[in-house]
């Protein structure tokens, strides 16, 4: 059996706002971060025991002070994550990944639970699920 490099970027665009990130891999989390207080490069081992794989990263932390609305309701600022620079076994994945992604959030706490696309940009408290089969490189070029 051997490991499969999963890494990417994250940063913020408010390092004062106190966001925390976890990553979970079948439901096991193996990464954490309480604050995000600066720009990270994220480089984890995921073992390949399972034909299929899913990841989760979710953000926590954002409450209604993190982001500020001028008189007429138009957002001037706002604590989000956000990521880039995906790669699966050092292939660069771009929209391979966001393609393969899901977003679930309730706006924090201001709607039902929606399902949504994700864009690298995670703006409200809520989970992005991403699912590959093994092996990889397989998945990786069945989904070019």
């Amino acid at each position: 059996m051997y490991n499969i490099p999963f890494s990417f970027v994250l940063d913020s665009t408010d390092y004062n706002a106190k966001l925390s990130f976890f990553v979970h891999y079948n439901g096991e989390k193996i990464y954490e971060c309480k604050h995000v207080n600066k720009k990270l490069n994220i480089e984890l081992s995921i073992n390949n025991d399972s034909d299929i794989h899913e990841i989760t990263w979710t953000m926590q932390g954002k409450d209604i002070s993190h982001t500020k609305v001028n008189e007429q309701g138009e957002i001037i600022s706002d604590a989000a994550l956000i990521t880039s620079d995906f790669k699966l076994e050092n292939f660069e994945l771009g929209n391979r990944l966001t393609d393969n992604c899901y977003y679930i959030h309730n706006h924090n706490g201001n709607s039902d639970e929606v399902k949504a696309t994700y864009d690298n940009y995670l703006g409200c408290n809520g989970t992005v699920h991403f699912t590959f089969t093994s092996p990889a490189h397989i998945w990786i070029l069945q989904n070019w």
